[in-house]
């Protein structure tokens, strides 16, 4: 007599049963590699959560500073990262996240903070040192800008502001402020 009228289910929602990865495996080594910049050096996780690992994140911390600066994004098949454009005498930590499809793990982090000094070996050309050609290299401005709104490339008149690349259980601060016409007249 021929084909039913289709029987529709709700919406079919995969469930995975991966959870975040291990943290990067220690040592978590640092070293100046030049008068402003290091390089970072971690070990792949010993769990990748049930899920591969997509790549990790880097940032750094100046010790006189609270905040977190994300500085870099590379692929699984790194596990070292060249970070330019430090400030000269200044320390830094270091943390590394490693990310799967599921979120970030918990941060490998740097007990002592990094000193950046020029190395002894530096020669001024600007050339890095033979072991550090095959690392990824991200250049960072730890400057901080004026105004909030600026760096968020926003009007005066825009009222909402969404921000995506927050690192979970870190510390963040905002400053909203509204100026009214009636205060100024």
């Amino acid at each position: 007599m021929g084909v039913s009228a289709p029987v529709e289910t709700d919406k079919v929602k995969l469930k995975t049963h991966a959870t975040p990865p291990s943290p990067p495996t220690a040592p978590l080594e640092c070293r100046p590699v030049g008068p402003n910049s290091i390089i970072v050096e971690w070990g792949i996780p010993e769990s990748d959560g049930g899920a591969p690992i997509e790549g990790y994140v880097v940032a750094v911390r100046e010790t006189k500073k609270t905040m977190w600066i994300e500085v870099g994004h590379i692929g699984a098949e790194h596990t070292r990262l060249v970070v330019k454009e430090l400030q000269e005498s200044h320390k830094y930590y270091v943390r590394v996240f490693a990310r799967n499809e599921v979120g970030l793990s918990d941060p490998l982090e740097l007990e002592e903070p990094i000193k950046v000094i020029r190395p002894p070996d530096y020669l001024d050309t600007g050339a890095t040192a033979d072991d550090d050609k095959d690392a990824p290299s991200v250049s960072i401005s730890t400057e901080t800008l004026s105004s909030w709104m600026k760096e968020a490339n926003m009007d005066a008149e825009i009222n909402s502001f969404s921000r995506s690349c927050l690192l979970k259980r870190d510390e963040y601060f905002f400053r909203v402020w509204y100026y009214s016409n009636q205060l100024f007249k």
